[in-house]
């Protein structure tokens, strides 16, 4: 299992005790790519190339990380737009499928309209509650876990 927040912990001590070595900077910007936080990591690795400018490791990893962060946002624009299509075509098919049946129960064309359009802003409000859960995930990734016996190992001791 991947602790990417005690690396995240140890990576920025380790900035913070030896500013001036790019290795810091470096492995901090691998571990905010791996918890695909792209722009974190690209400033992270441009702290690291401006202490060594002539490194072409690390000019690869900003290029890779700016093409993975211009697909991240890409796809966040068409998760809202993917959830109201797929809301829209399975009301979409409901709604064809009821005036195929024998007896159809939406019988009035506003009603046949409408059907469509809630589906469509169900889907589209799924989608966008899924793109808030899956950002919040990418930044707890890194974040530091509370130590929930702080308190009574202190007591303790006391």
């Amino acid at each position: 299992m991947e602790q990417l927040n005690l690396a995240y912990e140890d990576a920025q001590k380790t900035t913070k005790l030896l500013p001036g070595w790019p290795k810091g900077y470096f492995r901090k910007a691998e571990i905010e790519f791996k918890a695909e936080q792209f722009e974190k990591a690209i400033i992270s690795y441009q702290m690291a190339l401006a202490l060594t400018p002539q490194d072409e490791k690390i000019k690869e990893c900003i290029k890779i990380a700016r093409l993975k962060w211009n697909q991240q946002e890409k796809s966040e624009q068409r998760t809202p737009w993917k959830g109201a299509f797929f809301g829209f075509l399975i009301a979409l098919c409901i709604v064809i499928g009821d005036q195929v049946a024998k007896t159809p129960t939406l019988n009035h064309w506003i009603i046949m309209l409408l059907f469509p359009t809630v589906f469509g802003a169900i889907g589209c409000a799924i989608a966008l509650w899924y793109l808030n859960l899956t950002r919040n995930q990418r930044k707890a990734a890194l974040d530091k876990i509370p130590d929930l016996f702080e308190d009574s190992q202190t007591r303790k001791h006391s």
